[in-house]
């Protein structure tokens, strides 16, 4: 080993540190911060000398920021670990104020005998606007379809129900509780319309895809398609439920 190779690999450890994109930060056994990486710089908001040397509960909002010392001492008083190796999701606080959703993974390290931690933060925020969206979508279909007033029922491939609105519990007379987990079958009066009905739909759905790669060759999508009539004449009797029962 020559006298360089310690210092290349001090060079290497630190511009690892700085070009990370996760916020690295390494507290020492008070919480006092001891280093920061340019991440926690941009996520935090705080110049790097307005971090050093100060606690890292000024990173954390209540009732976190108050706890935090306390969870060091019992940590270093009895050896157990709530989030040393673990990690979890928990919230920021920016020098602004504002909070953001994060995700932090500590980790216990010791030089020369000295214990430190370092934590490393991922900000979730986009994670948590994917999630805000996704469930203002499910709440707008919610609200769609329990108001459209043609009755609606979403079965899985088995033709399995799954889903039903009110519309529908209206129609067939039956709560959706009772259909639930049922078989589509139970909506037809004469089980053989409803082997029919799930004839027909296999039919439509391979015939039709069929004919649209047909129509796509020929460059004839459109009129064709409109004159395009589904498969069958027939007309399924729907089974309602009796009255009281």
């Amino acid at each position: 080993m020559t006298d360089s190779e310690p210092i290349e690999a001090q060079s290497m450890l630190e511009a690892i540190l700085q070009s990370a994109v996760g916020a690295i930060i390494t507290i020492d056994t008070k919480g006092s911060i001891q280093t920061v990486n340019p991440a926690t710089v941009r996520l935090f908001g705080y110049s790097e000398s307005e971090m050093i040397g100060r606690n890292v509960k000024m990173l954390m909002p209540e009732p976190h920021r108050e706890r935090h010392d306390g969870y060091l001492a019992h940590h270093m008083a009895t050896g157990e670990r709530k989030i040393i190796g673990i990690g979890r999701d928990v919230e920021g606080q920016r020098k602004d104020g504002s909070l953001f959703p994060m995700h932090l993974s500590v980790s216990a390290f010791e030089v020369q005998g000295v214990h430190f931690f370092a934590g490393i933060v991922h900000d979730l925020s986009a994670r948590s606007r994917l999630q805000e969206e996704v469930n203002h979508q499910s709440a707008l279909f919610q609200v769609v379809f329990d108001h459209v007033p043609e009755p609606l029922v979403i079965t899985d491939l088995k033709r399995r129900i799954l889903r039903v609105n009110p519309a529908a519990e209206r129609v067939f007379g039956y709560d959706a509780g009772e259909l639930i987990d049922q078989s589509t079958a139970v909506l037809y009066e004469v089980p053989t319309d409803f082997d029919q009905a799930v004839h027909a739909f296999v039919n439509l759905e391979g015939d039709g895809e069929q004919h649209q790669q047909r129509c796509r060759e020929e460059g004839q999508v459109g009129e064709r398609e409109r004159q395009r009539e589904r498969p069958g004449t027939w007309t399924p009797r729907l089974h309602r439920a009796e009255a009281g029962g």
